[in-house]
């Protein structure tokens, strides 16, 4: 067969090749329409829990568009016959199955990404003849990591800014204490790297760019490599220069740690760094650029140098440059058998996306009427008196209640409502941290703020029903910390989601043994909420003391005050939330 564009041209013409484009563009479309109820959970997810990946929605539309500017428009068949779209269509299947087995959102957008690149790269860039595969780039910087390791890479940068921070603070002469990621000054309020930047939330913005940009200007392996890693570097050294700014400004009574001075120092910082990272491109422009091979008399041996770094520098050399452009493109037609093999494929996916759209139906279909697809507001307020001024021999203190409203993303909870209680052997702080996507490992938190784990322990916990028959179980963990002046930390807490259903922690905080859990967990849990309510809820219980002064009697007392607790903060909760539900209920019973 032949195309209007001769550099187009596909070999060997039968009757045995696909001629229409849309038996090939149709079954790619049905698989990526059966994926769109999971793509706008990710989005929801994203938007809702994830700030680091705001930015997401954009990737897409530059995918597109690039795409579009370079598509062959003139080709009347644009697809080709391509390994790499074989193996990114198997992929995707992948991803799909994943998607279906654990019901991650996550898994059924990297599907539709790896569909896109699979049909991008089955044709050409109209301008340079290659595979327009890269084109799908930008979308995969979104793509959020398994078990949570992309939250494990914002937590490294969080520590790398928090001692990049503390020495510079050291060389400006500003006296601070460094706790873990909490930077105190004293006489001024503290500082948590995570609650100033909200885990760095800018690196992923600046990723984005560096990858659209070596996308856009088509810049080599090589460069692109190095401009990629460069934007890890400038996105750490922009957030310490934001985090450093925040109290050095606020020696001279300027507060840029809230509100509108803080999102105008956050948006001045991003643009420093894309500023940064151009000046880096230009300067590897400088350093890595082609050299002429015909200036200068460099020899047989210089011109295969020559020849060698144009090649790794700019992609290839000035001679190969000329030979090709000379050449017309041949590209091999996809075949009867190749088209059958991608409807198959395709219908699998579709089939897998349907099996996904009965999931979010019928989650529509059971989720309480308070749960909406993209209601942004999943916190709940809560006061003094939710928890009784005396529990058993705790009683609480006076003005020992506080809360705290942090940005939406914090690693800590955007909302924390703490009370303290003074018992016959200790002091104990008790705090409802809102919210989380899914299972939130406190213990992390802790490690952040200076403590050093010691142990980590899941217990079981059964718990009756109210008509004394029916029993339900809720876990819960038990770790124990120390720091290095000799102070000791004994910590327990739990979580539940929006409609009070225990969520069951790791045995261990092992990514892996969390990973294969969810096999076992995807048909005996909830569908509904593992799609809708994956915000959760956090109760914990946390004694610090020195020395031994913490015994085994001690921490079976606060074992017995913590479960009573979070049964009363989970019961408070599930009234607030039901009342939310109805915001008409009570006016009507009032009239």
């Amino acid at each position: 067969m032949s195309t209007t564009n001769p550099e187009l041209e596909t070999s060997r013409p039968s009757g045995k090749y696909v001629n229409d484009w849309k038996a090939i563009a149709i079954p790619y479309a049905i698989a990526i329409l059966a994926q769109l109820p999971m793509l706008l959970l990710y989005f929801r997810n994203l938007s809702l829990e994830k700030p680091h990946y705001q930015t997401a929605p954009f990737a897409f539309l530059a995918t597109i568009a690039i795409a579009y500017a370079r598509w062959p428009k003139e080709a009347k068949m644009p697809f080709h016959r391509s390994m790499l779209s074989d193996v990114l269509l198997a992929i995707g299947l992948l991803f799909t199955i994943a998607c279906v087995v654990f019901v991650w959102p996550s898994a059924g957008a990297g599907s539709v990404m790896f569909l896109i690149a699979s049909l991008l790269a089955r044709t050409v860039d109209k301008e340079t003849l290659k595979s327009l595969w890269p084109a799908s780039l930008p979308m995969f910087v979104y793509l959020t990591l398994p078990s949570g390791y992309d939250l494990q890479l914002i937590t490294t940068l969080q520590r790398w800014s928090a001692v990049c921070t503390s020495r510079l603070l050291d060389l400006y002469g500003l006296g601070h204490f460094m706790d873990g990621t909490v930077i105190q000054v004293p006489g001024r309020e503290h500082y948590g790297i995570e609650g100033a930047c909200s885990g760095v939330q800018s690196f992923f913005t600046l990723l984005f760019v560096a990858v659209l940009f070596v996308v856009v200007y088509r810049r080599p392996f090589f460069r692109s490599t190095l401009l990629i890693a460069s934007a890890v570097f400038w996105a750490l050294f922009m957030n310490t220069v934001r985090i450093f700014l925040i109290p050095v400004l606020d020696q001279i009574d300027i507060n840029v740690a809230h509100g509108f001075p803080h999102a105008l120092l956050g948006w001045g910082t991003l643009a420093m760094g894309v500023l940064l990272l151009l000046s880096t491109d230009q300067f590897m422009t400088f350093l890595f650029g082609p050299v002429d091979p015909d200036v200068g008399r460099t020899g047989p041996f210089g011109k295969l140098i020559t020849k060698a770094w144009n090649g790794l520098v700019s992609g290839e050399s000035s001679d190969d440059e000329k030979k090709k452009k000379k050449k017309k493109k041949v590209r091999k037609p996809i075949t009867a058998a190749g088209k059958f093999v991608i409807w198959v494929f395709c219908g699998i996916l579709a089939v897998a996306g349907l099996w996904s759209t009965f999931d979010v139906t019928r989650a529509f279909a059971t989720a309480p009427s308070y749960v909406r697809f993209f209601d942004a507001d999943v916190t709940r307020s809560f006061e003094e008196n939710d928890l009784p001024e005396k529990i058993e021999e705790w009683t609480a203190i006076e003005d020992g209640y506080t809360f705290d409203v942090r940005e939406r993303g914090s690693d800590l909870g955007k909302r924390s409502d703490q009370w303290r209680y003074r018992g016959p052997r200790c002091t104990a702080t008790i705090s409802l941290d809102q919210p989380f996507p899914g299972w939130h490992e406190l213990t992390t938190c802790y490690k952040n703020s200076g403590w050093q784990l010691v142990s980590r322990t899941r217990k079981d916990s059964v718990i009756a029903g109210d008509d004394g028959s029916a029993a339900e179980n809720w876990p819960y963990v038990v770790a124990k910390f120390k720091r290095t002046t000799g102070e000791k930390g004994f910590l327990m807490f739990a979580l539940f989601n929006t409609t009070g259903d225990p969520v069951t922690p790791p045995a261990k905080w092992n990514r892996m043994v969390h990973f294969f859990s969810g096999i076992q967990n995807r048909m005996s849990n909830r569908v509904r909420a593992s799609l809708f309510d994956n915000s959760t809820y956090q109760v914990q219980a946390f004694v610090p003391t020195y020395g031994d002064g913490l015994t085994a009697s001690i921490e079976k007392d606060v074992e017995n005050h913590f479960l009573r607790v979070r049964e009363i903060l989970k019961e408070k909760f599930v009234a607030k939330i039901s009342r939310t539900a109805q915001p008409n209920s009570s006016e009507a019973a009032e009239q």
